[in-house]
């Protein structure tokens, strides 16, 4: 059986998650959101995303999908 390779890392010191996609080394980055990165191989593939003070960022997130899919009726 092949062990699966980490897709994701959390600093909880410097509140910074990466979450790979796929391997390769980045070449550029570009800012989406304030605080939040997509990474770049050189042939422009996405290859991952940082961000920065992820436990606010994520947080909020959360809170707004569950306000989107918690308050609608249940079908």
């Amino acid at each position: 059986m092949q062990k699966q390779k980490d897709i994701g890392h959390y600093d909880p010191v410097e509140d910074v998650l990466n979450l790979s996609i796929k391997e390769g080394e980045e070449e550029r980055f570009e800012e989406i959101e304030p605080g939040v990165f997509v990474e770049f191989d050189k042939n422009d593939k996405i290859i991952g995303f940082e961000i920065l003070n992820a436990s606010k960022v994520l947080e909020s997130a959360i809170h707004s999908l569950a306000e989107k899919h918690l308050a609608s009726p249940v079908r």
